[in-house]
């Protein structure tokens, strides 16, 4: 058997096979013989102008499995070519050893054996793991889906070490513990893990919040984070204490040390949230201190100005981002993760008609559209969008943050 003959036998038996077990899963009666057209192997075998060349290799291919009495052959009248092949129901042990030892395919069938041999060895497992084997279980005895035991595997072992994981680690280095690879986690199986763990504890991802934040319930930290600010700031902590308002470029606060600040005194009357880090970068108003946000506010920032916050009630909160969809809510979910009134800053009609930022309005997308009239019912953002979509338009904040920057506000740019 050359390597394509070899290739369409395995094909064909295998889709006689998942048929097979189809019947099987759905407890059907099994000693009828198994039905398969040469059409469900290629589109175009009847079509009269169907590939002389692909369609003789599958006829030999059905030939080599008739010799070896796998299957039986219908033929079309006065011609060779095929019309049914079936396969006796009480073949298919035989040809599950076929697969295996011919073409090198582990039949489903055997694999399920494979996973159920995995499932025993975790035994002992914690509530998760037996709950994800459970699931499994009953997933495989009502389906014929094709079975990926290595993914399975992976899963178990995973599932199994973060269950019984007690230490603070990051990411990588659970990868490296579980699979010696410290990449290999977030390269193959991260997102299904994070969604296995919700479902197995039945904790939905809320709307702001990032998937991942699931395995912080395992003690593992998906990455430190740093919270970037620009201004008069001074953060206290209980030995010592930072000073920002010396650095014209900021500091970075590693989200590891925000739990243990003690008080936050900040030297300017308003607080500004930047989205972007090039308008972050380029702001520089003096009555303003500035935290960058980079999109929706994370745990860690949220953490941070609730903070900021609580130690400074009385000073004004504004929100500088892009004049899109994606600008106020970010915007909306701010406000509401924090519990504080961000006033909108630069985000209205008048940049929008700006002349000096014409060149950065877009026009809409069918999306933004959508979403616009989503927040068309808020009071804050409704003139606004009333407005960009009557004119088309939308603007990303980087070419209102250059011009108003004290740096360049009086200097033609374009």
């Amino acid at each position: 058997m050359n390597s394509e003959t070899k290739k369409l036998c395995g094909e064909i038996l295998q889709k006689l096979l998942k048929k097979y077990d189809k019947r099987s899963a759905k407890q059907v009666e099994t000693n009828r013989r198994i039905t398969l057209s040469p059409s469900e192997i290629y589109k175009a075998y009847h079509a009269n102008d169907a590939d002389m060349r692909r369609k003789e290799a599958i006829n030999e291919a059905i030939h080599v499995l008739e010799s070896e009495s796998f299957v039986a052959v219908k033929r079309l009248k006065y011609s060779d070519e095929i019309e049914k092949i079936y396969m006796p129901a009480d073949s298919a042990s035989s040809v599950r050893d076929f697969l295996q030892n011919q073409c090198g395919i582990t039949p489903r069938n055997r694999i399920k054996e494979e996973v159920f041999q995995l499932f025993t060895a975790y035994k002992h497992g914690g509530a998760l793991v037996q709950a994800y084997c459970e699931s499994l279980k009953q997933h495989l005895n009502e389906t014929a889906e094709e079975i990926e035991f290595a993914r399975i595997d992976a899963n178990l072992k995973m599932i199994d070490f973060l269950e019984k994981n007690s230490k603070s680690l990051y990411v990588r280095e659970v990868s490296v513990l579980v699979y010696g690879d410290s990449k290999w986690f977030q390269e193959n199986n991260y997102e299904e893990i994070c969604s296995l763990l919700r479902a197995l504890l039945d904790v939905p991802q809320s709307d702001y919040e990032p998937a991942d934040a699931i395995l912080e319930r395992f003690h593992v930290i998906t990455s430190e984070q740093e919270i970037l600010l620009k201004g008069r700031w001074k953060l206290h902590w209980k030995n010592f204490s930072m000073d920002s308002s010396q650095l014209r470029g900021g500091i970075a606060i590693s989200s590891a040390d925000i739990p243990f600040i003690a008080r936050i005194e900040i030297g300017t009357d308003k607080v500004m949230t930047v989205e972007n880090k090039t308008a972050f970068q380029r702001m520089d108003e003096a009555n303003f201190s500035y935290l960058y946000l980079g999109g929706y506010a994370n745990r860690h920032q949220l953490a941070f100005l609730k903070k900021v916050i609580e130690d400074n009630p009385e000073l004004k909160y504004v929100h500088f981002g892009d004049i899109d969809a994606g600008g106020f809510l970010i915007h909306q979910n701010l406000c509401q993760a924090t519990g504080k009134q961000f006033e909108l800053h630069c985000m209205g009609i008048p940049e929008l008609e700006n002349e000096k930022f014409a060149i950065a309005r877009k026009p809409l997308t069918s999306n933004d559209v959508r979403r616009l009239h989503t927040l068309l019912e808020k009071e804050e953002y409704r003139h606004t969008i009333e407005y960009m979509l009557a004119n088309n338009c939308k603007m990303e904040q980087e070419i209102v943050s250059l011009f108003f920057c004290r740096r360049y506000q009086y200097v033609s740019i374009i």
